[in-house]
């Protein structure tokens, strides 16, 4: 379905950014921002878990809004901003890293049974969705821990090895990606769409 494969899209593009701020959020801060961000790091991963969600959501709110199902999308949207509020009061003790983990927490809570109310009653199956973030999140996993490899073997103590660190990830994440079958077939669908 056009669902699935703008879903997949969407996933094979911020699944591995989701993973990279997840596995490395120090050195990657430290190399955007500059080092005095450094410390916000444990904040930025918080945020990383509510990115992972974002296919999800991209996905459900298509779903009910193709469906003409706002009311479904407006109880979700209110659970959400009731889980948030509530989180972020829950946490505010952990300053801007407890507000994080709200952010984070909260997102992933309402996706997760929101793709699986946004599916029922809909021509686009549960596993359909599920299917597509599949490879994407497998890539994810597998970029993550290149860049945890790639920052330890060359070290993380200045930019330029930050750098080097990412782009000895992403290119071996590339070779993986373009070697592993199933990888290659969603990227030329996508590029043929």
């Amino acid at each position: 379905s056009l669902n699935a494969q703008v879903t997949n899209a969407v996933a094979h593009a911020v699944f591995p950014l989701a993973a990279a701020l997840a596995a490395a959020p120090g050195p990657i801060i430290s190399f955007a921002l500059g080092a005095k961000w450094a410390e916000a790091a444990p904040a930025l991963r918080w945020l990383a878990l509510g990115l992972l969600a974002q296919p999800l959501l991209f996905s459900q709110n298509w779903l009910l809004i193709s469906q003409g199902r706002g009311g479904r999308l407006l109880a979700l949207a209110a659970a959400n901003l009731a889980l948030l509020l509530a989180l972020c009061f829950a946490l505010r003790g952990g300053g801007i890293e407890g507000i994080a983990c709200a952010m984070g927490v909260a997102t992933v809570l309402v996706s997760l049974p929101g793709i699986v109310w946004a599916t029922r009653q809909s021509p686009v199956a549960l596993e359909t969705v599920a299917g597509a973030l599949a490879v994407p999140l497998a890539l994810a996993a597998a970029f993550g821990l290149l860049l945890r490899g790639a920052l330890i073997l060359l070290g993380a103590a200045s930019n330029v090895r930050i750098f080097e660190a990412l782009l000895a990830a992403a290119a071996a994440w590339s070779l993986l990606a373009l070697a592993w079958r199933p990888s290659r077939r969603e990227w030329l669908v996508g590029v043929q769409s």
